[in-house]
């Protein structure tokens, strides 16, 4: 798996996805704490999301499945990229947040939308783009990724600025981790069905 990870890691280098998606994530926590929840689960799925197009680009899941990997452990992977670089960008916009003069009653609001968001998309998009390819599946994915973000942004927006960072309490935000958790965990078990009958 480690392979894997490293070879996703090295795409977004060469490609400056990293430094260019790092800036506007900082940029919003610290001026639109809002948006930046939302752009942040939005842009974390569609980056794991291009991957799948970068593995099949010349047929390279022929290829990858040639190599000394399981079916199992490549599904795996994609779901631990997702989650690593959620965890990744929202420990830098919490960061930005905490800079920029916000507590952390703010972020116990924010966060778990956007991971709310971020999970479900995720969850709802990979055994899609599992079972019909990056090339069909980009337009469902990008709905889903769209869908998703936007029910947060409307969760948000509709809670009075000054009780937002009330609106979640810490059991609740557990709680809710712990529902995200199953669905991402039930959403694997079906890519993993899906990837483990499919003919490349």
């Amino acid at each position: 798996m480690k392979g894997l990870l490293l070879k996703d890691f090295y795409y977004y280098i060469r490609n400056r996805t990293m430094l260019f998606v790092l800036i506007p994530v900082i940029v919003f926590a610290m001026s639109s704490r809002l948006f930046g929840a939302i752009y942040l689960s939005i842009i974390c799925a569609t980056l794991v999301q291009s991957t799948f197009s970068y593995d099949e680009f010349e047929r390279g899941m022929e290829y990858i499945l040639t190599l000394p990997i399981t079916r199992k452990t490549y599904v795996t992977s994609k779901y631990v990229l997702g989650v690593g670089l959620f965890a990744f960008f929202i420990a830098v916009y919490s960061a930005a947040v905490l800079v920029s003069g916000g507590s952390g009653h703010d972020l116990l609001g924010l966060v778990p939308a956007s991971a709310a968001a971020f999970s479900v998309s995720v969850s709802g998009v990979f055994p899609i783009l599992f079972k019909l390819g990056s090339e069909k599946g980009r337009v469902v994915g990008i709905l889903g990724i769209m869908i998703a973000a936007m029910a947060a942004g409307a969760f948000l927006s509709i809670l009075p600025q000054e009780s937002l960072s009330g609106a979640v309490t810490p059991a609740a935000a557990a709680a809710i981790a712990a529902a995200l958790v199953l669905i991402m965990f039930l959403s694997y078990l079906l890519s993993l069905a899906i990837v483990k009958n499919k003919e490349y």
